[in-house]
């Protein structure tokens, strides 16, 4: 194993010695200093300590619940969670009783219903992301909230439920370095799905996120709720919402569609936000405030 980048503090190490001494694994040390499994192990040999790993370490694993789980197609990490094990824990437990994967960049297909087409296009075309790991051939989706959107994250998750989706809490080990806070969030993610792999395909152009008019079959009222939840806001009497990554042509023909199908009348302002004109307003309210997350309300013009 390579030379790690990943910086660990003196009061680290003394940590790292003391649950070491404990006799606490790497994995073990890892997820209570918020490190690397890679870190651990760099510092473990410069600071000459040998292994704690033995196979006693996960003999206490119930095996029907974990071949149960197993069999239901979770990943390592989620039979981990389940059984409240390291991830290395359950892959070695796997490993040494033989139960095999198929390659773990092939997933099986999950169709997604027309209600979670017109979400997830709404969704990605705000804060939601399709991206495909170096371990995958296929799109997994995640959309991170603050945390007072946990309850909007959590009926995301509620929706994505039979594609495999998991609402996690993250809180990052270092503060950010313009401001000093610590920043928490609360993320969707979607398993790696092959169902995914054409929206994939059409939403990004070099990595470059655009906006697929190729699957506007899909857009409804759903969609159009969803993406002002994830980036729009209220302003005056009226509302934006924040398309500053699209291009000014994308968006020009996004308002043409808007007009067509919703007869709703909008703008898009120099930092390229759609502004939604005034004597719109009312519309939009009427046409999304049916899908809008009870949480989220108060992004809403009413009165």
């Amino acid at each position: 194993m390579g030379k790690t980048t990943e910086k660990i503090t003196d009061s680290m190490k003394e940590q790292l010695i003391l649950l070491y001494n404990e006799g606490k694994m790497d994995s073990e040390i890892s997820k209570t200093l918020k490190v690397s499994d890679s870190a651990i192990y760099y510092w473990r040999k410069k600071l000459n300590l040998k292994s704690k790993f033995t196979y006693s370490k996960i003999s206490k694993i119930n095996n029907s619940k974990f071949e149960e789980l197993f069999n239901k197609g979770l990943s390592d990490y989620e039979i981990a969670k389940e059984l409240n094990m390291s991830p290395d824990g359950i892959y070695s437990h796997r490993m040494r009783y033989k139960y095999y994967r198929d390659s773990l960049s092939i997933n099986k297909a999950i169709r997604l219903t027309d209600f979670q087409k017109q979400v997830l296009l709404g969704t990605i075309l705000g804060d939601a992301t399709l991206r495909i790991n170096k371990d995958s051939i296929n799109p997994s989706i995640s959309c991170a909230h603050c945390t007072k959107q946990e309850e909007y994250c959590k009926y995301k998750t509620r929706i994505f439920e039979s594609l495999g989706a998991k609402c996690n809490y993250h809180k990052r080990n270092k503060p950010d370095k313009r401001n000093g806070n610590i920043y928490e969030d609360f993320t969707m993610f979607v398993p790696a799905n092959p169902e995914l792999k054409n929206w994939y395909n059409l939403f990004y152009i070099n990595k470059k996120k655009r906006i697929p008019f190729e699957l506007f079959e899909n857009f409804t009222e759903v969609s159009l709720a969803f993406m002002f939840m994830d980036d729009g806001y209220k302003v005056g009497k009226t509302y934006r919402i924040a398309t500053c990554c699209f291009s000014k042509e994308e968006l020009l023909e996004f308002k043409r569609f808007l007009f067509n199908k919703f007869n709703i009348e909008s703008s898009i302002m120099r930092n390229n936000t759609l502004y939604i004109r005034v004597c719109s307003s009312a519309l939009f309210t009427k046409i999304i405030s049916p899908y809008i997350c009870k949480c989220m309300k108060y992004k809403l013009q009413v009165s």
